[in-house]
């Protein structure tokens, strides 16, 4: 079933079928998508193409990983870590202890502006969709070393990533969590923002909600001010779905924008091309769903193209 899938896999790619791809500096370029329930990565050069590997883990995802002006190709899977070089080579391989641990989420960053990023995962246990743990690898060329480790069992972290919210230029790491709030004692989703110092994580905000339940959210500079808004897929009490952009005010989080109602709205996600950043929603409507790029126009966020499928 698998190689028969991985030959169509490889009639798709000669047709000229456009996935999402990874150029890494020594000339490789990585590419991955999905069939069914299965994974496929591969690796093109030449003109050449070249399936890595076929999995059929939950997670397998493939990232630019920098470091000393260097771009790597790092292949995230349900308990491994993998550095790849331009032929898909293993260089090194950092694995979770424990047969029953899995990565719940994972972002990759330069946290420190010093020009090599590092690995952001939370762990927790396989099948979970919440985690326990936040560790932070760094990659010196040759090995995958933890920087950090840190137990937040309580918080239930289910979604790691960085943003800059007040335009200083300094990242900040954003946990999503799922607990009680002082102000809100009822299990739900909240965002916290901590602020990485000495490699350590600071809190910077534990708000106690947004506007709205939410089911997702993501970073991205919408308004071209240099501090990342945060976007964030609201549930209105019809059971509609809207994105909603909140901009940081030096205290808290204040909403300065909405998109219109969609029947469901399942994932946002940035995509950065070259120094420009795109907001894409999957926007459910009519039973079908499709990606729409979107941006931010006064109070509204306003569709800026539809595509005719997944992205």
């Amino acid at each position: 079933m698998i190689l028969l899938m991985t030959f169509y896999s490889l009639n798709f790619i000669k047709k000229g079928v456009n996935f999402l791809t990874v150029n890494t500096s020594d000339g490789g370029s990585f590419f991955i998508f999905k069939l069914l329930s299965v994974h496929i990565l591969g690796t093109t050069s030449g003109g050449s193409y070249q399936i890595v590997d076929v999995s059929l883990e939950k997670k397998a995802e493939v990232e630019q990983l920098k470091f000393e002006e260097q771009i790597y190709a790092a292949y995230l899977k349900d308990q491994t870590v993998l550095i790849l070089s331009s032929n898909g080579e293993i260089l090194e391989r950092y694995h979770l202890t424990g047969g029953n641990r899995s990565i719940i989420s994972s972002f990759i960053d330069d946290l420190n502006n010093d020009g090599d990023d590092k690995i952001l995962l939370v762990i927790g246990e396989k099948g979970s969709e919440f985690g326990d743990t936040l560790i932070i690898l760094g990659f010196d060329g040759e090995m995958l070393k933890e920087v950090y480790s840190q137990s937040f069992q309580t918080l239930n972290p289910w979604k790691v990533q960085t943003c800059d919210v007040d335009g200083d230029g300094q990242k900040e790491i954003s946990l999503g969590v799922y607990k009680e709030a002082q102000l809100h004692p009822v299990m739900a989703k909240r965002p916290f923002i901590y602020e990485w110092q000495d490699n350590e994580l600071v809190p910077k905000w534990r708000g106690s909600r947004l506007s709205r339940p939410f089911t997702d959210y993501i970073f991205s500079d919408m308004d071209g001010s240099g501090s990342d808004e945060l976007i964030a897929i609201e549930i209105l009490e019809r059971g509609e779905k809207v994105l909603h952009v909140y901009k940081w005010k030096g205290f808290g989080f204040e909403g300065v924008g909405e998109s219109l109602p969609y029947e469901d709205i399942e994932t946002i996600k940035k995509v950065q091309e070259e120094n420009t950043s795109f907001l894409y929603a999957l926007i459910k409507e009519g039973g079908s769903a499709k990606w729409h790029s979107f941006c931010l126009e006064g109070e509204e966020i306003q569709v800026f193209m539809k595509t005719k499928g997944e992205r």
